[in-house]
């Protein structure tokens, strides 16, 4: 079954692997942020920054034994410009947050083919959409929704239960 720890170890490996974020445990630039954090100016963030920024998921029951777990997810890929940033330094840090944000969603892509990562199973291109946006102290970023879908369990795991006496 799918889990917001396989998509967050994932969006973390990504992160560690792609260039433009270069992620490391001693110079993160992967958060965990809700867009609110980012929207009012979080100070202790390295950029370039890889947010996963949102998680909603529902299940849904075809009645034919096969139960489904729909999840809408959100990333956030932003930079930061220095004080004399020029429109054309802004314009250059949406087009490199647009790169690195093609980069991702063609590795899921690649990656749900491939099935090693079975909760990418129902990722499709077609879901995915980002609209730019600016952030106090000279934030550029790019929010990318996408919806993912998997199996859901058929049974309980009796490991989670009490037993009855």
């Amino acid at each position: 079954m799918a889990t917001f720890n396989n998509l967050k170890d994932y969006c973390k490996d990504q992160a560690t692997r792609l260039r433009g974020i270069a992620h490391t445990e001693k110079d993160k630039h992967f958060y965990r942020l809700n867009i609110e954090d980012i929207l009012l100016g979080e100070k202790d963030l390295n950029y370039p920054i890889y947010s996963l920024e949102n998680y909603e998921f529902n299940y849904k029951d075809n009645k034919a034994g096969k139960r489904r777990k729909g999840m809408t997810c959100a990333i956030v890929i932003g930079k930061r410009l220095s004080k004399t940033c020029s429109a054309e330094d802004i314009e250059q840090a949406f087009v490199e947050c647009e790169q690195i944000g093609d980069e991702i969603f063609v590795s899921m892509a690649n990656d749900a083919a491939t099935r090693e990562h079975p909760f990418l199973k129902g990722f499709d291109l077609d879901n995915v959409s980002g609209v730019q946006f600016t952030a106090p102290d000279r934030v550029y970023a790019i929010r990318y929704v996408f919806e993912l879908d998997a199996l859901a369990p058929l049974k309980t795991n009796p490991d989670l239960w009490i037993k009855a006496e």
